[in-house]
């Protein structure tokens, strides 16, 4: 049974035996879990009815959001201060006897050291991308726009630089001039 984040949106299946002919073919609903007791079903809270449901066919919502998972570097910190944690403060029942004041104080350092080398590394990783995105960044603004006016022989004055945009055309096919 896939397991998603509880509070996730998702569409229940009404079966056809359960529903109308021209009835919707999906509820809207929350997902609570897995059901445990089941093979393959999904524990969820049904909006319409405002009642869990056990069910064995849902869509996830959002299907293209990726769920956010820890890097290496935030890995490796959360480890060493789980490590921390277990000996300085060991269970009752644990193998491992307490560690002494100053081996905690250098394990603290340790740990000090390598997340100002991972903060570092991240810093630098991010000034490298803002740097990339910069080089390959677009003029954002437009060029401006030429605004026409008439004067008194109803001839159309153009206002501001001219911009000449030249389709491509075959020689043949080269304006000709107006003749006066």
């Amino acid at each position: 049974t896939p397991i998603g984040p509880p509070g996730t949106k998702v569409l229940v299946h009404n079966k056809p035996h359960k529903r109308e002919t021209w009835a919707p073919h999906a509820l809207d609903a929350w997902y609570i879990g897995p059901a445990l007791e089941t093979y393959r079903c999904y524990t969820v809270w049904i909006l319409e009815t405002r009642s869990e449901r056990i069910t064995d066919t849902i869509t996830w919502f959002p299907t293209k959001v990726k769920m956010p998972v820890a890097n290496t570097n935030e890995q490796i910190l959360a480890s060493l201060l789980d490590i921390t944690s277990a000996l300085t403060e060991p269970q009752s029942a644990s193998p491992v006897q307490p560690i002494s004041q100053t081996n905690a104080e250098q394990l603290r350092q340790f740990i000090k050291i390598v997340s100002n080398i991972i903060e570092e590394k991240q810093l630098n990783e991010k000034n490298q991308t803002q740097e990339a995105t910069k080089e390959t960044d677009l003029p954002v603004s437009a060029p401006p726009l030429r605004v026409g006016t008439e004067n008194a022989n109803n001839e159309t004055q153009r206002e501001g630089p001219v911009i000449l945009i030249q389709d491509e055309l075959d020689n043949d096919e080269q304006p000709q001039p107006k003749p006066e």
